[in-house]
């Protein structure tokens, strides 16, 4: 009972706070707040399963809270092909993968210039590929999720 009383108390302040971002025209703490507080509902949901489009969505919110606390300029683009809401994928597993080469991309020394997720679904499978181009070279990470 406490756990989803401070998970709403959370999503709450998070709410509030983000409105008063908007309010006092504060755009970037109040996509920050906006985006966080995305993020915080989808991983606090009770599913085990969701839509890859769900999970999308999910990484662009975190794209959006990582682009502010790093300060990085590279574009990230994701590649969204038709029927996602009908495939569906263990929650977090995209965001994890992309999580961990994000890290990566910005704590390595060589500058990135851009960095593409796409995917390939066939047979009910669904991979996922980060392209990331620096200035020298292009980096190609997959996963099945």
């Amino acid at each position: 009972m406490y756990k989803d009383r401070l998970n709403e108390l959370t999503k709450s302040i998070l709410l509030d706070a983000s409105q008063l971002a908007f309010i006092e025209e504060a755009p970037k703490t109040f996509k920050l707040l906006d985006s966080y507080l995305k993020l915080f509902r989808y991983v606090t949901k009770e599913k085990e399963i969701e839509c890859l489009e769900c999970e999308i969505e999910t990484v662009k919110h975190y794209i959006n809270i990582q682009r502010i606390h790093y300060d990085f300029d590279f574009e990230v683009s994701i590649d969204k092909a038709k029927g996602l809401k009908t495939i569906f994928i263990t929650k977090l597993s995209l965001l994890t993968f992309f999580d961990e080469l994000l890290i990566n991309i910005l704590t390595d020394e060589k500058k990135c210039k851009s960095a593409a997720l796409k995917f390939d679904i066939q047979n009910g499978q669904v991979k996922a590929r980060l392209e990331v181009s620096y200035l020298d070279k292009l980096e190609i990470f997959n996963t099945l999720l």
